[in-house]
């Protein structure tokens, strides 16, 4: 209860301060933080930690491909052998059958291409 009371009157205090006041206590505190980020030390990226960041950089990437492949080509039983993003229906006879390689080649979607 007393911290509250103690927020409470330096808010109203400070309500009443006049503006030349306030730019003081502003160029005051601006001076401390200076001070501060000064003195302080910033931890430094070393080479292992940018490997890290690229290394998840690119595993994202991948794991992106994999769900795009997963939703958009790959497909489940449950949905009677159907993907969760519909595929448009290609008659036996559309033509030459291709593969198109996906996930970096892991996996491939074969579809027809008009001969």
């Amino acid at each position: 209860m007393l911290p509250l009371l103690y927020v409470l009157l330096a808010t109203a205090r400070s309500s009443l301060k006049a503006q030349r006041e306030l730019a003081l206590e502003n160029l005051a505190l601006r001076q401390q933080l200076a001070i501060l980020q000064r003195k302080t030390k910033r931890s430094r990226l070393t080479n292992a930690d940018r490997a890290f960041w690229v290394a998840l950089s690119r595993l994202r990437r991948i794991l992106r491909t994999y769900l795009e492949y997963y939703h958009g080509s790959r497909t489940h039983l449950a949905l009677g052998k159907d993907t969760p993003e519909r595929r448009k229906h290609e008659s036996p006879n559309g033509g030459k059958v291709i593969a198109l390689p996906m996930v970096g080649g892991l996996h491939h979607r074969y579809t027809q291409r008009a001969a």
